[in-house]
């Protein structure tokens, strides 16, 4: 009886899950179009396209990077930060996700992040059309360890750049539009301390209200602060990270430490 009634649960939970896949809101897969799919009617032509990534930004999950269902810890301040995109979203500004998870795993970090399914507006998930192996690339593939071009070139989604902003923990990901990129503190352990994403709901309440352009607006916040990065010996670019009361703190114990 006991395998019968697991065999039941098991069989409902993929029925579940293919539904869910169904309501999914995905990404254009056509080749030549963008990434994105047009505006819905209820968007401004002119409101901002704000980009988030996920694992080790939003969350901290383990195994995203096959197939298997994978373990999946939720930043701290999660919930406020969905609070801000929500009324962002009900004020026509467009909330994506765009994550190098496979297609099934973006759809269940999708379930679990936006339970009310009218935050996010599209996802865009690791495929052919942006994520390429490449010699030259800034990635290294966790499966075959080849080197891959998977930055989110910001120029592929269809959308007046200036009003797109990109929220990320990897830097090489920014790199086509540093002036368009908040590099974010990883997430890759649990800390309850961890402030980082009501401080990024505060920014993006004020950006919404500024009606600046992305790249305007990201030089005037006080907690952004440039910093070279060199990706390889003819690729160096200023990026802009989000340094939130415990990072200064951390940075400033480190600098003591080390003297």
């Amino acid at each position: 009886m006991g395998c019968s009634t697991s065999s039941t649960n098991r069989t409902r939970d993929d029925t579940q899950q293919k539904e869910l896949m169904k309501q999914k809101p995905g990404h254009c897969k056509e080749a030549g179009k963008p990434l994105l799919y047009p505006k819905t009617e209820d968007m401004k032509e002119d409101g901002y396209t704000i980009i988030l990534d996920v694992d080790e930004c939003l969350l901290l999950a383990r195994g995203m990077g096959g197939f298997s269902r994978p373990t999946i810890k939720l930043r701290p301040g999660l919930s406020t930060l969905f609070s801000t995109l929500q009324t962002l979203s009900a004020d026509g500004h467009e909330i994506v996700l765009w994550t190098s998870s496979s297609e099934t795993q973006s759809g269940l970090v999708w379930s679990m992040i936006d339970p009310t399914k009218k935050v996010i507006s599209q996802i865009i998930w690791r495929g052919i059309k942006w994520v390429k192996v490449d010699p030259d690339g800034l990635s290294t593939d966790p499966f075959s360890g080849k080197k891959m071009n998977s930055t989110k070139d910001l120029r592929l989604i269809g959308r007046d750049i200036n009003k797109c902003l990109l929220i990320d923990n990897a830097p090489q990901n920014g790199v086509c539009q540093p002036d368009n990129c908040i590099v974010v503190k990883e997430y890759s352990r649990v800390n309850p301390q961890d402030d980082t994403l009501p401080h990024l709901a505060s920014l993006l309440s004020s950006l919404a209200e500024s009606n600046l352009s992305v790249p305007e607006f990201l030089k005037t916040w006080p907690s952004l602060h440039p910093y070279d990065i060199t990706f390889t010996p003819d690729l160096k670019v200023r990026m802009r990270r989000l340094e939130v009361p415990d990072d200064t703190t951390i940075l400033s114990t480190k600098k003591c430490s080390k003297g």
